[in-house]
This record gives C-alpha cells, sequence and structure tokens, in this order.
C-alpha cells in the first residue's frame, strides 16, 4: 500500500474524473448536442409554419368567398328595399314592392337551404354504400 492509496485520495481522484468528464461534457453539449437540438427544432419549427401558413392562405381564401356571397346575398335581398326607402319615396306602392321584394328573397333563401338540406340526406345513403362497396 502506498501513502496516496489512502480513502481521501480515491475519492478526490473519483471527484477529478467526474470533473473532467463534466468539463468534457459542456464542450459536447456545446459543440454537437446543442447544435443539433437547434438544428432539429428550426426544420420541426419551419415544417410547423409551411403547413400553418398554408392553413392561414386557405382559410382566409374561404373566408373572403363567404364574405363575397354573404354581401351578394344581402345586396340581392335587400338591395332593392334599401334604395326605395333611402330614396325617400312616397309611394306606398313602392315600399310595398320593395317589401314583398324583401320577403320573396327571404323566403327564396329558406327554400334554398331546404333544397340543401334535402340533397344532402339524398346523399348520405349514396355515400354509406359506395363506401361498403369499396370495402368488399
Amino acid at each position: 500500500m502506498t501513502k496516496f492509496d489512502h480513502e481521501p485520495f480515491r475519492m478526490l481522484e473519483r471527484c477529478e474524473a467526474a470533473l473532467r468528464r463534466m468539463i468534457a461534457g459542456v464542450f459536447h453539449f456545446m459543440t454537437e448536442a446543442l447544435p443539433q437540438w437547434l438544428r432539429k427544432s428550426w426544420d420541426d419549427l419551419l415544417g410547423w409554419l409551411g403547413n400553418f401558413s398554408e392553413f392561414c392562405i386557405r382559410f382566409a381564401v374561404r373566408l373572403g368567398r363567404v364574405v363575397f356571397f354573404a354581401l351578394v346575398w344581402m345586396l340581392l335581398v335587400f338591395g332593392i328595399p334599401v334604395v326605395a326607402i333611402s330614396l325617400g319615396s312616397d309611394s306606398g306602392m313602392v315600399i310595398l314592392l320593395a317589401v314583398v321584394w324583401m320577403c320573396l328573397g327571404i323566403s327564396g333563401s329558406v327554400w334554398g337551404l331546404y333544397r340543401l338540406r334535402v340533397k344532402q340526406q339524398a346523399a348520405l345513403p349514396v355515400r354509406a354504400t359506395a363506401r361498403t362497396m369499396a370495402g368488399r
């Protein structure tokens, strides 16, 4: 047994080895692990942003179409009554025709929604049959 083979010296040797590994770990983390993680995170972020921007563009286009058709519908149904009333027509017949136009427009809109619902209901069994036939 040498004079430096005692337990306190072995403990210090283990601490020295651990500290050397920690220092090497810091350099390894800074030069290899962190750049790999940043590169992967950047790639993930770019992929997510690409999907998100595509979603936003599609959403904006669809929202624009909905707003456009809503404006066309409002002009079609309420345009003539608003123009007739705003012109200050004193004729009761013009106002009556404008109100009749508006009532017919609203009735036609409700009928159009009803027809859309009927078509959707009629198409359901066809879709289900097509799915079952494709599954066989």
